[in-house]
């Protein structure tokens, strides 16, 4: 991570975690979480929100999330798998880029599916 930054003269920002190798580590609110991932140039993460934030402002990211679940699950079934990678992968000159060409119709449906069942709870408790 750090030597990528270096090669593409960028900052390396933790939000929400302390790492002793971050140029800034940044104590942040919910809030302010987002506004760093919106912000940001591209991500690297292993967490889930991270990933979901990182999609949602359609960011050039990565994941090492590989051995959770959910962060697995969430890439593969967005159709984003190649953003999750191995440690080293950024050792080997390798670069950060999403391409989002099918998510809006990987994504809508699923939006879709949600809000159905949203309504049919609302329903089902009035």
């Amino acid at each position: 991570v750090k030597a990528y930054a270096r090669r593409n003269k960028l900052l390396i920002i933790s939000a929400g975690f302390y790492h002793s190798w971050a140029d800034k580590n940044i104590a942040c609110n919910p809030f302010e979480f987002l506004s760093i991932v919106r912000n940001a140039n591209s991500v690297i993460t292993d967490t889930f929100h991270g990933s979901i934030f990182a999609i949602k402002y359609r960011k050039n990211f990565i994941s090492y999330g590989g051995n959770k679940p959910k962060v697995k699950y969430l890439l593969e079934s967005l159709g984003l798998e190649k953003s999750l990678v191995e440690v080293g992968y950024l050792s080997n000159d390798n670069t950060i880029e999403t391409t989002y060409s099918n998510l809006e119709a990987i994504l809508n449906p699923k939006i879709n599916e949600s809000r159905n069942y949203l309504e049919q709870c609302n329903t089902m408790i009035l």
